[in-house]
C-alpha cells in the first residue's frame, strides 16, 4: 500500500485505547491535512500505528505496536500526530539509475557539444546529477550540461589549469518531470584551443571526480 505523508497533521483521540489488540481507533478529527488515502503512520504516546483503512473518518482501522513499538492503552484526549518514520521511508518505492564512464572521451572538436554519457529514464519526474572529471592541456574553459535532446536541464562549467585535472569536477543537477521514456545525456564542451579537454574515466587514484550520472526516481 503506498504511503501518504501531510505536514503538521495532528489530533486527538475521542475514545480511550483500552486494549493492546485492538484494531480501530477514534479520533476527534481527520480532516486535512490529515491524509485522506490510507496508508499512514501515527504515533500516540509511545506506540506507532498504522493507519490501514479509514481515512477521511473519524474511524481508523489501524496495525498496532509497528516498528517495534510496544501497544499499549491509551487515554481519551491522548494526542494523535502524523509521523514520517524509518518504516515509511523504507516503504517508498525509489527508483535509482547509474552510469560511470568507462572509456575517456576528448571533448573534439572544439566549440562543440559532445556526447559523454547517458541514461535512460522512464516516466515520472526524477533528481539527476551529472559530474565530468576533465582533463586539460593547458589553461582554458570548459562546460558541461545535462540535455534531454530538445531542452538544456541544467549547465554549469569552469576554467582548467594546466596539468590540474585530477581536482577538476564539473557538477550539474536538475529535476525533470518525463511524460514518456527518455536518455537524457551527459555532454561536454571546450572552447578553442591548442590541447583538447578530456572527459576522463574512473581510476582508482581518482575515483572521487570520475565522470558518471546518479538519478532518483521521485514520482
Amino acid at each position: 500500500m503506498t504511503e501518504r505523508f501531510a505536514n503538521n497533521a495532528s489530533t486527538t483521540l475521542s475514545a480511550a485505547v483500552e486494549t493492546t489488540d485492538g484494531t480501530s481507533i477514534s479520533v476527534t478529527s481527520a480532516a486535512a491535512p490529515f491524509p485522506q488515502t490510507a496508508q499512514f503512520r501515527i504515533i500516540i504516546d509511545s506506540e506507532i500505528f498504522i493507519v490501514t483503512d479509514g481515512a477521511g473518518t473519524t474511524t481508523w482501522t489501524v496495525t498496532r505496536g509497528a516498528e517495534s513499538t510496544t501497544a499499549a492503552t491509551h487515554l481519551n484526549g491522548a494526542a494523535v500526530t502524523h509521523v514520517l518514520t524509518a518504516g515509511a521511508l523504507g516503504n517508498l518505492p525509489i527508483t535509482t539509475a547509474a552510469a560511470v564512464l568507462g572509456a575517456d572521451v576528448a571533448l573534439t572538436p572544439a566549440n562543440t557539444w559532445v556526447d559523454v554519457l547517458s541514461l535512460s529514464l522512464a516516466a515520472g519526474t526524477w533528481i539527476i546529477w551529472g559530474s565530468m572529471q576533465i582533463a586539460a592541456g593547458d589553461l582554458q574553459t570548459d562546460e558541461i550540461r545535462l540535455y534531454d535532446g530538445a531542452n538544456v536541464l541544467a549547465s554549469g562549467g569552469q576554467t582548467i589549469t594546466s596539468g590540474a585535472y585530477r581536482a577538476q569536477a564539473s557538477i550539474v543537477s536538475g529535476a525533470v518531470v518525463l511524460g514518456a521514456t527518455t536518455t537524457i545525456t551527459l555532454q561536454g564542451y571546450t572552447q578553442t584551443s591548442t590541447t583538447a579537454s578530456t572527459a576522463k574515466k574512473l581510476t582508482f587514484s581518482t575515483i572521487d571526480y570520475a565522470t558518471r550520472m546518479t538519478a532518483i526516481k521521485v514520482a
